[in-house]
């Protein structure tokens, strides 16, 4: 990511915005992780420390190396990661490029990725550095986006209009909103073995209005956290922006109302040669 076309900007809102993103996705993301056996886990694109917190909570055992190109999140997530004493001596984080890592071939026992891919320019010379970087036996976990399959009833047009230019704004800056469905290939490619990818989703309707309600007020606050960028890029209007959060709240106060989207969450290993 280059500081200053990422989508969602580096202000301290958005940095708070993403510790509370990883909490309400805390279940979704992990219900199927085990890292129990892992001692020595890379994170690629650790960013404010969200995830990280969460995985030290998590695995007790585990140490956690975060690397990410931004020294403006680095520093949020130092001070974020202090705030906890028994996180104290189990964290390092480190300014990299993670495609073109500095650590010594075969350095980690596990990676991890979580929304980071999206907003990369190779995410397949990000996986192979990721392999290399990984011992024989290693695992990678990589979380990533399916933007395609964003739906809304009843028919929105300024949340269509406003998601239409929030991942066109993706694309120009570098970046792939549909990258999850392509991990399987590009692991692949990235010469990984064993590879698995399941589908997770948010599909909120009136079966469990609590839930709707908490997901679409999560997804509003996605959305608009790319105001700022889109509207200085001339994509969207302040018009646009004040019918998309109408538009969501008329989706969750309508008994009708249907929101889904999905992404896709893949595991792989590092083959031991015999």
């Amino acid at each position: 990511m280059v500081e200053g076309i990422y989508l969602h900007g580096y202000s301290e809102k958005e940095q708070q915005r993403l510790v509370q993103q990883a909490l309400f996705l805390e279940q979704m993301v992990y219900s199927e992780i085990d890292l129990s056996s892992a001692k020595n886990l890379l994170e690629i694109g650790s960013g404010v420390g969200a995830q990280s917190a969460i995985l030290l909570n998590k695995f007790p055992a585990i140490h956690i190396t975060g690397i990410d190109s931004s020294t403006t999140q680095l520093q949020t997530a130092k001070h974020y990661l202090d705030q906890n004493p028994g996180f104290k001596g189990r964290f390092d984080l480190q300014q990299m490029n993670a495609e073109c890592m500095d650590f010594e071939d075969a350095t980690f026992d596990s990676v991890f990725l979580c929304w980071i891919l999206e907003h990369v320019n190779n995410p397949g010379k990000v996986l192979k550095e990721a392999f290399r970087v990984l011992k024989p036996g290693g695992v990678l976990i990589a979380s990533e986006v399916f933007n395609a399959t964003f739906y809304t009833f009843p028919f929105s047009p300024n949340i269509e209009e406003f998601w239409n230019q929030y991942n066109l704004f993706q694309e120009k800056a570098g970046g792939d909103p549909n990258v999850g469905a392509k991990l399987g290939n590009l692991l692949a490619s990235a010469e990984f073995s064993s590879i698995t990818t399941k589908t997770k989703y948010f599909h909120a309707d009136n079966r469990d209005i609590k839930y709707k309600r908490k997901t679409i007020e999560y997804w509003t606050e996605l959305l608009l956290s790319a105001a700022p960028n889109l509207l200085n890029a001339g994509l969207v209007s302040h018009k646009t922006t004040e019918e998309v959060k109408k538009e969501f709240a008329f989706i969750a106060d309508n008994s009708q109302g249907v929101f889904f989207c999905s992404f896709i969450q893949a595991q792989a290993v590092k083959k031991v040669e015999s």
